[in-house]
């Protein structure tokens, strides 16, 4: 048993973030380690604007009387992140952690700059511990494009020479990595992100353990940036499949909790989505479903993930692609071949695991 650090993005209100910070502990726990989630805020020096910004929200939120956006979340946090440390707010607290045997960073856009800072944390400069192996879990770019500047290049490949294990959740990271900044590392190995190392089993146990909802439709659109033009194709799917559409009201407080987010993708007979999680929740439990690719947040991603299993031809990048024909395409997947190709990756995922926790 060894014991293990897990540092992942620092909290925030995404599902997909929680489920597989989640679903990667429950697999280094099943494998028999002693796992502790790092528990590391976003913390940068902030101008005085930004800091005056946020003083004027928090002061809002109290006169207006509404909770926080992430109080449907954090319950699941707080009940299955654990042990996890305190939060860790400074260097310094980063600087406490040389009691692990290994630390792995992961899974989803940790290697981001837009989405974490410093960005040298998440190459582990703060581990100063030589006998601590070092490990990357499906650490994501977010992006096939290069994001980092010329002193984030050099510092951050210098910190990855010194991993004993690396790998990635994108096909397009090995070019960036290779390519683009020419890093020197060990071999990289494409994996699984974590929710898909679980089965749709373990996620119907969370949301049998929890206090359900009724949806009212079922036809589940996830959008995360919703638009007219993903309004157009809402009424569309609704009048092609004879569905009847219900959605989430993200970054309100009527969100649900995690599980009942979940048995939304579960209750539904068609998703139509623009969120990488989503697509991914969609395939464990089965679901039809049309994926509007989100340039902004990262393309990669997404064909990544679909060209893994057989499922580009379900992504869209405008209303005009949503034809009739590949509603029928989205209506006729081959759930067995699908299952197929998760269980080859997953075993390729595990062994990654296993092989870079025992050398």
């Amino acid at each position: 048993m060894m014991k293990i650090g897990l540092l992942s993005l620092h909290k925030n209100t995404n599902y997909g973030w929680v489920l597989q910070c989640y679903a990667l502990l429950s697999i280094l726990k099943s494998l028999g380690h002693d796992v502790t989630y790092i528990d590391k805020v976003d913390f940068v020096e902030k101008k005085k604007k930004v800091i005056i910004k946020s003083q004027i929200k928090t002061f809002l939120r109290l006169i207006l009387g509404k909770k926080k956006v992430n109080s449907n979340i954090n319950p699941f946090f707080l009940k299955y992140i654990t042990p996890r440390t305190s939060e860790i707010r400074s260097v310094k607290g980063l600087d406490k952690l040389q009691h692990f045997d290994a630390v792995i960073v992961g899974s989803d856009q940790v290697w981001r700059p837009l989405y974490v800072h410093p960005i040298e944390n998440y190459y582990l400069d703060f581990v100063k511990n030589s006998a601590c192996k070092k490990i990357s879990y499906a650490a994501s770019f977010g992006t096939d494009k290069a994001e980092y500047s010329a002193s984030e290049i050099q510092i951050c490949g210098n910190l990855l020479k010194l991993f004993h294990a690396v790998s990635i959740r994108e096909s397009s990271a090995i070019g960036l990595i290779r390519d683009v900044y020419r890093w020197q590392t060990v071999p990289l190995v494409h994996v699984l992100d974590p929710t898909l190392l679980l089965c749709q089993a373990d996620y119907d146990k969370l949301i049998g353990d929890s206090d359900s909802v009724a949806f009212n439709g079922n036809l589940f659109c996830y959008l995360l940036d919703m638009t007219s033009e993903k309004g157009s194709i809402v009424r569309k799917l609704e009048s092609d499949l004879q569905k009847k559409a219900y959605s989430i009201q993200l970054n309100t407080s009527t969100m649900p909790n995690v599980e009942n987010w979940l048995k939304a993708f579960k209750d539904a007979d068609f998703v139509f989505t623009d969120s990488y999680h989503g697509c991914i929740f969609s395939i464990i439990f089965r679901k039809p479903f049309i994926v509007m690719g989100n340039r902004s947040r990262g393309l990669a991603r997404f064909t990544s993930l679909l060209e893994m299993f057989g499922l580009m031809d379900l992504m869209i990048e405008s209303s005009q692609e949503l034809t009739s024909t590949r509603i029928d395409r989205c209506l006729s997947i081959d759930w067995i071949e699908v299952e197929e190709c998760i269980n080859k990756f997953r075993g390729r995922s595990i062994s990654f695991l296993k092989n870079a926790l025992s050398k």
